[in-house]
């Protein structure tokens, strides 16, 4: 132990007795970016290792990919303030709002290198992030939502159109009046005039279930690609 604390005395913190183990030594040095040592642990060989490393500020994973095992990575957006030794909050962590969570069970000699991390953040993370700070502020939700009625209405009105009497045209503009609610659309089936409101007289109600049943199914496949396209 004394040989030990005059061999090292800048890094020196702790030694602990843990069971059968040896005492371990724990270090502090700079890097240039963060990594976990892996190269050390590859030398076990067919241990089985389960790997649980929390990674603190907005970063990814860097280098080799052919160099580690798979890992899964998870990114979470943190509460209100963070939990845990303020040590590690220093520097560019402490202004961070996510934290990288990896995890997988691997082999020791499934390492070959270090995992080292860089700055960044993943495109789905961002796109998120875009997405929450929208909701946070009403008047872009409700301009998107005011856009997406005009435009599924519009589709779905020249669809209907389609599907119903072969056309496209003065249907799909037509279909706006659905932005005064579906009441808008059966208003209008029975007051258009001149061929239009010839033909809604002769099919009105076939349209009118062809529009309602193209705009909810337009809607689903609208509201479940946003939700792809962010995660």
């Amino acid at each position: 132990m004394k040989e030990l604390r005059e061999q090292f005395p800048t890094t020196w913190h702790r030694i602990h007795d843990l069971d059968e183990r040896w005492p371990c030594l724990y270090v502090e040095f700079d890097t240039d970016r963060p990594y976990y040592p892996m190269r050390a642990t590859s030398t076990y060989g067919g241990i089985k290792l389960p790997l649980r490393p929390y990674v603190l500020g907005d970063y990814i994973l860097d280098g080799d990919p052919a160099a580690r095992p798979p890992l899964r990575a998870e990114y979470f957006d943190r509460g209100q303030g963070w939990v845990g030794d303020e040590r590690v909050l220093e520097g560019p962590t402490r202004n961070s709002r996510g934290y990288a969570y990896l995890h997988g069970d691997f082999l020791a000699s499934d390492f070959k290198e270090d995992i080292w991390f860089k700055l960044g953040v993943p495109p789905e993370v961002s796109r998120a992030r875009w997405a929450i700070a929208s909701l946070e502020m009403p008047w872009i939700f409700w301009l998107a939502f005011a856009l997406e009625v005009i435009l599924l209405s519009y589709l779905s009105g020249g669809l209907a159109g389609v599907f119903c009497f072969g056309r496209w045209r003065g249907f799909a503009a037509f279909g706006l009046w659905n932005c005064m609610t579906l009441i808008g659309v059966l208003c209008a089936v029975q007051s258009t005039h001149g061929e239009l409101g010839e033909l809604l007289r002769g099919k009105g109600r076939s349209f009118v279930w062809a529009f309602s049943l193209t705009f909810l199914m337009l809607t689903v496949i609208a509201r479940q690609a946003v939700l792809a396209w962010i995660a």
